[in-house]
């Protein structure tokens, strides 16, 4: 059943990330740190409050929920970081001979390597203690 609850908050977290990289595409640059810390707040309170109110009914759609709230603090190091990359850059690796493997070789995977690493390990961390407070 834990495993089942873990892949309901991570199926909410892939479909936030959707929700929140179309956003991303969407706003001016700067302004995603900015959403992202007003939702921040709000949305981990209640990720962790929902089990409390519906103690009875633990069920998929309540991780479901739980993932897609925690999505923003997920994603904040990523968004951040990829709001910082220049514009150009990766048409300057084009224009410099750089084909599409050598681009995110070379290019994206230094960028975004530790962005991702911690996105990662706060997907992990903050899935397991939606789950502790689920299951206590």
């Amino acid at each position: 059943m834990i495993v089942v609850d873990f892949l309901g908050v991570l199926l909410g977290v892939g479909f936030g990330a959707l929700l929140g990289y179309g956003l991303h595409c969407t706003l001016p640059r700067g302004l995603p740190l900015a959403f992202g810390l007003l939702v921040l707040i709000p949305a981990l309170t209640l990720a962790f409050v929902l089990p409390l109110v519906f103690r009875e009914s633990a069920t998929l759609f309540l991780s479901f929920c739980q993932g897609f709230l925690i999505a923003p603090a997920a994603l904040l190091p990523l968004a951040v970081k990829l709001d910082r990359v220049p514009p150009g850059l990766t048409r300057a690796g084009a224009g410099l001979g750089a084909d599409s493997a050598m681009r995110v070789r070379l290019i994206w995977v230094p960028l975004l390597g530790p962005a991702a690493t911690a996105t990662g390990i706060a997907i992990v961390l903050l899935g397991v203690f939606c789950l502790a407070a689920q299951h206590r």
